[in-house]
């Protein structure tokens, strides 16, 4: 089994019969499965001034078009490129919405993209946008779980119930607990509040953590990782990869 086949595994968002090729598959993730989970209610819009998801189908077809023809180009991406193809889309996002009277940060367009790209990744045919990097240097999605100072009670929950980590062992928040433990609590702005050049300067140190300090599958100790064929304890997985286990 490959890396990304058993993340399809485990996630319980994955839609394995959905394929990349489709751009109304890339719509349903975005805000149309309702039943299933969405994009939309994973990157809590309707506190953002979205309201019910519906009235802005514009916005969310405009981002499932521009991840669609990046997701089905013959372009093998590089970090760059990704990069700027991702600041594109966020600027964007935020154009749209500005338009339309919501006023939101970089920080929320982020989180819509990014968890898009997630989703995406756990689609059947991912693997042929994988083949030309189009995960490779995707970013980890900020959020409470991965960005906040805090952790609630249903952070607590989750990682008790589902990977039978105790409190003392649990990896999130992971900016502040793992990456950058010097920064005050109080310095930090909600995930959805930050501005271009602050999630820039995070997605950086994430990296620079991730370069200096690999995640191999030998430190995924909750999962059993010597399924997966063709896979060392030594293989190094991308930070994109790596969220799908700290998360």
């Amino acid at each position: 089994m490959s890396l990304r086949n058993f993340i399809v595994t485990m996630f319980r968002y994955a839609k394995p019969t959905y394929s990349i090729t489709n751009i109304d598959d890339i719509r349903r993730i975005l805000y149309l499965d309702r039943d299933l989970g969405t994009v939309y209610q994973g990157s809590q819009a309707a506190h953002s001034g979205f309201g019910k998801a519906v009235p802005y189908t514009h916005i969310y077809d405009r981002l499932a078009e521009r991840i669609w023809c990046y997701l089905n180009n013959n372009t093998v991406e590089t970090m760059k490129s990704f990069d700027d193809w991702h600041s594109s889309v966020c600027e964007e996002f935020c154009i749209e919405c500005t338009s339309r009277g919501i006023s939101i940060e970089y920080g929320l367009a982020q989180k819509f993209l990014n968890l898009a790209l997630k989703y995406c990744y756990c689609f059947g045919d991912a693997d042929i946008a994988e083949d030309k990097d189009k995960f490779k240097y995707c970013h980890i999605a900020l959020d409470s779980y991965t960005f906040c100072p805090s952790a609630g009670k249903k952070t607590w929950a989750y990682y008790r119930n589902f990977c039978g980590m105790s409190r003392a062992s649990l990896p999130t928040p992971f900016y502040t607990e793992v990456v950058n433990t010097t920064i005050k609590i109080s310095d930090l702005p909600a995930w959805s509040n930050l501005n271009k050049s602050q999630y820039v300067n995070i997605q950086n140190e994430m990296r620079r953590y991730f370069l200096a300090t690999p995640i191999t599958y030998s430190r995924i100790s909750a999962y059993d990782i010597h399924s997966l064929a063709g896979c060392s304890a030594s293989t190094v997985l991308t930070p994109f990869q790596s969220e799908f286990f700290i998360w």
